[in-house]
């Protein structure tokens, strides 16, 4: 009685979205940002990560590793990996990624993951004609 309670909406489970074209698909030479870097203190708890490819006319014909990661210089550190992400496919498809489905060995990043936004990104830069649809749902946490 008396008193107001308020808490910051940057811990509420929000979800952000990112849409790709068929001329974003180069996704080796440009990662593309899922969640943005939170400030100085804080981290993102991904809690699921969803993609929506929509095959328009061709799937890619290259081997190749997608990545979902705090750092996209590395290959050797992930949260996510993918093998062969829409090679030779030939419809629609929808990937659905956990917080830590196929998390590397060695951690999911060398360093901290302080301020660090989440990122998307492949050993190769995509052929073929698909569009992309990115759904993450996650919390910030405070360190």
């Amino acid at each position: 009685s008396g008193t107001s309670k308020q808490i910051a909406n940057k811990y509420v489970i929000q979800t952000d979205t990112l849409s790709l074209s068929a001329s974003d698909l180069d996704l080796l030479s440009t990662p593309q940002t899922l969640v943005s870097a939170p400030g100085a203190g804080y981290f993102i708890q991904p809690l699921t990560i969803t993609c929506i490819v929509t095959w328009v006319s061709t799937g890619t014909t290259q081997g190749n590793y997608l990545y979902i990661s705090y750092d996209s210089s590395s290959t050797s550190h992930y949260l996510v990996r993918q093998r062969d992400f829409m090679k030779s496919e030939l419809s629609s498809t929808t990937f659905v990624f956990g917080g830590a489905n196929d998390t590397a060995s060695n951690g999911t990043r060398s360093a901290s993951i302080d301020d660090e936004p989440l990122k998307v990104y492949a050993t190769v830069d995509f052929t073929g004609n698909f569009t992309m649809k990115w759904f993450t749902t996650y919390q910030i946490v405070k360190i």
